[in-house]
């Protein structure tokens, strides 16, 4: 009898320690920073994050679902057209901080930008829509 109550008090700390190991897998996974899912129709991700923290000379901007076009402002300043980097092949727009540019840097702290986006289809009036948020450079 007492080499039975001997495995079972094994295999109750085999289990014990499984469980702590299965718990602390669980508490580093969910630990991650994973990308805030920005909800709009026509969005895929901004960036910096909202409420992060970025390097001052980060870019600035927005992936859009295909069939969507951006102008970008920053700190209710506007960012010429010529001033703002486009990839096609992802649909993104972006600005960086720059000598000669609208915002040749920015200055440490809160800072907001906003797009206003619109569909390129040419069915019908496309409303503009917009999207705000917020990050702090350092």
């Amino acid at each position: 009898m007492s080499g039975v109550r001997a495995r079972l008090f094994q295999f109750g700390i085999l289990a014990a320690l499984a469980a702590a190991a299965f718990l602390m897998y669980l508490a580093f996974d969910t630990g991650r920073d994973e990308e805030p899912v920005v909800r709009r129709d026509g969005i895929v991700r901004v960036f910096p994050q909202p409420n992060t923290v970025v390097l001052r000379q980060e870019p600035i901007g927005v992936e859009l679902a295909f069939g969507y076009t951006a102008v970008i402002y920053i700190d209710r300043t506007r960012i010429p057209e010529d001033q703002v980097d486009v990839q096609a092949g992802i649909n993104r727009f972006s600005f960086t901080p720059g000598q000669g540019k609208e915002i040749s840097r920015l200055d440490e702290g809160r800072h907001c930008a906003r797009i206003e986006y619109s569909s390129t289809s040419t069915e019908g009036t496309s409303a503009v829509r917009t999207y705000s948020w917020c990050f702090n450079a350092a």
